[in-house]
């Protein structure tokens, strides 16, 4: 789409700066609230660093015929790597008046200012995000691993981004729940007629 293709998306710059008016964010670990840097630790490389080479080790010494354990813990901890790790990989986050690109490893998403519908932020607990909801009933969500700082600036440019284009901020939606949370979006969804399950 003009404005979103091409060389117009690669870019770089230290991160939180601007290049030719763009903003340019990056995610870090260490951002995150110590209880999930703690859950990542724990479930996404020490329970596998032991799960797989005990699943080995009853694989060579039972044999395959023994015990199903030596299967389902190398395959749940192999899962567990590329589920949770993944996640908490460096995200880079370009923002700029004709859109918004974010890229993580092999994950990339784009949305067109001319396509968003409306701007939303969530909070839940130690969690932010910013939202924004296109009209093909798919969103881009970024904002967790981000400073407080650079969340701040990620927020405004949303906010600029709703005035520019004359759609809806929605402001900061603060959910205790994740099934709160979604409710909460339904009702949004509902009323910009957009429909979750096209």
């Amino acid at each position: 789409r003009e404005g979103m293709g091409g060389n117009d998306l690669s870019l770089t710059a230290t991160p939180g700066t601007t290049t030719t008016g763009s903003i340019i964010l990056k995610t870090a670990f260490r951002n995150y609230s110590l209880a999930e840097r703690a859950g990542v630790v724990v479930f996404g490389l020490l329970l596998p660093l032991v799960m797989i080479p005990l699943g080995v080790f009853l694989l060579v010494t039972l044999g395959p015929q023994n015990t199903s354990l030596s299967y389902i813990l190398p395959i749940l901890g192999i899962v567990m790597v590329f589920v949770i790790l993944p996640d908490h990989a460096t995200q880079t986050v370009t923002l700029r008046a004709v859109g918004i690109e974010t890229k993580r490893l092999w994950k990339q998403q784009r949305a067109d200012a001319r396509d968003v519908v409306f701007v939303l932020g969530l909070q839940k607990k130690n969690r932010r995000a910013v939202m924004l909801v296109k009209r093909d009933n798919t969103a881009v969500l970024f904002g967790p691993g981000l400073s407080a700082e650079d969340f701040g600036r990620a927020r405004s440019w949303a906010r600029e981004l709703a005035q520019r284009q004359g759609i809806a901020d929605e402001g900061d939606l603060n959910a205790t729940t994740r099934s709160g949370a979604a409710q909460a979006i339904a009702s949004l969804l509902t009323k910009h007629n957009l429909n979750r399950g096209r």
